[in-house]
């Protein structure tokens, strides 16, 4: 093939490699990143095919991807939900209280650990429910039927897998205490822990205006795992799942734009425990 000169468009002379018309001689400098150039951006081709061909990364499916892994996560808050919702039942036909957690005391009976105690995380309330301190041997007796570590983990948070306590590193929800029966069914009970709480927390106490429908929720600087700043996932009374695959929420989506009421002073304020 016969080069052309850059200058004039003449041929180059290859045994003299001057261009037979202006006598200019062609850069080898120039040649030789002309010829790197194309070597590198096909290496950048071959290696974004090769990406995109893995199943570890699919830039146009992460999207579907964190919606399915929001899925899996609510339907594990689902169980959470009903395993400590059926077992709350059973226990008022004896007169015993709720097991959902409180952070004051509110039962003294010694015999019921559950409700005599006091928890300060979300950890450690999960640990006890499961009875994790006799985990492995015959004595392991948990409060409730249907739940596990298993039921804390997904999207980024791995399942405990040993038999000392529950760490939040194996632990993706945070759980509100001090609810009652009587509370607004849009309150949500479990939130992954990748929200950062305050402003809801305010909200189910304080009560939420029209006005404030437009506020966004912030997400955690903490926890990172699971979905980021790409949306959440809650559990409401009931068992309804809140699934939002969005950096943008709102306190009004939350709560369906409504408004909501400012919750019974008499009652001890609803927290939300952090792992």
């Amino acid at each position: 093939m016969v080069r052309a000169c850059k200058i004039c468009g003449s041929p180059i002379n290859e045994d003299m490699k001057l261009c037979v018309k202006c006598g200019s001689k062609p850069s080898p400098v120039i040649n030789a990143l002309k010829s790197t150039g194309r070597v590198l951006l096909w290496s950048c081709v071959l290696a974004f095919l090769m990406l995109v061909t893995t199943t570890s990364f699919d830039p146009f499916q992460s999207y579907h991807m964190r919606k399915a892994n929001m899925v899996a996560v609510g339907t594990r808050g689902k169980d959470i939900y009903m395993a400590i919702e059926d077992a709350s039942k059973e226990r008022a036909q004896i007169g015993l209280p709720s097991l959902w957690p409180k952070n004051y005391l509110a039962y003294t009976n010694n015999l019921d650990n559950m409700s005599a105690k006091i928890y300060k995380t979300s950890s450690d309330y999960f640990y006890e429910l499961y009875d994790g301190s006799n985990v492995g041997n015959d004595n392991h007796d948990p409060y409730v039927f249907g739940f596990d570590y298993s039921k804390l983990a997904g999207a980024g948070v791995s399942a405990k897998c040993d038999t000392g306590r529950l760490l939040a590193t194996n632990n993706l929800w945070l759980i509100a205490a001090n609810i009652t029966k009587e509370d607004d069914g849009r309150i949500p009970l479990l939130i992954t822990r990748n929200v950062d709480v305050k402003e809801i927390e305010r909200v189910v106490n304080q009560g939420l205006k029209e006005s404030e429908f437009k506020k966004r929720i912030i997400f955690s600087e903490t926890y990172k795992a699971p979905f980021g700043n790409k949306g959440f996932v809650a559990v409401r009374k009931g068992g309804q799942r809140f699934l939002k695959n969005s950096k943008s929420i709102t306190l009004g989506e939350l709560f369906d734009n409504k408004e909501l009421p400012p919750r019974d002073l008499s009652k001890p304020p609803i927290v939300y425990l952090i792992p």
